[in-house]
C-alpha cells in the first residue's frame, strides 16, 4: 500500500466515523423528553407523518436517546427499528475507527521502512 492510498483510506474511514459519532453523541446528550417537550426541535417535520401516513422512521430519534439511559422499553416502544440500529450505528463507528487505526499504523510502517536505510548482510 503505497502512502497516498493509506493517507485517502484513513481520511475516507474517518469520515465514515464522524456523523456515526455524532449521532451516539446526541444521544447521549438529548434525553426523550426534551425531544417531546420541544426544547429539542427535530427539523424537518415528517411530512409521512404530519399527512397522516405510517413512517417507519418516526421515533428513531426518541428511541436512540433512550437507550444509552437505560430505558430499553421506552426505546422499543418509540420505534422497534431503534435497538439493533443503535448496536449497528455503534458496530459501525467502532469498526471505522479501528480500521482508520490500521491503515493509519500499516502507512507509518511502510513510511518508515521506505526511508530506513539498507540493511548489510555480513
Amino acid at each position: 500500500m503505497s502512502r497516498l492510498i493509506g493517507v485517502y483510506l484513513t481520511t475516507v474511514l474517518l469520515l465514515i466515523a464522524t456523523p456515526l459519532a455524532a449521532v451516539v453523541a446526541t444521544s447521549i446528550a438529548v434525553s426523550p423528553e426534551a425531544i417531546e417537550q420541544g426544547r429539542v426541535a427535530l427539523t424537518p417535520a415528517c411530512p409521512r407523518k404530519q399527512a397522516g401516513l405510517p413512517c417507519n422512521t418516526c421515533g428513531l430519534t426518541r428511541s436512540f436517546t433512550a437507550i444509552p439511559r437505560g430505558r430499553l422499553v421506552d426505546a422499543w416502544s418509540y420505534n422497534r427499528a431503534g435497538l439493533p440500529l443503535y448496536g449497528a450505528t455503534w458496530a459501525a463507528l467502532i469498526a471505522s475507527i479501528a480500521a482508520a487505526r490500521r491503515v493509519h499504523h500499516a502507512t507509518q510502517l511502510l513510511a518508515h521502512k521506505d526511508t530506513s536505510p539498507p540493511s548489510e548482510v555480513g
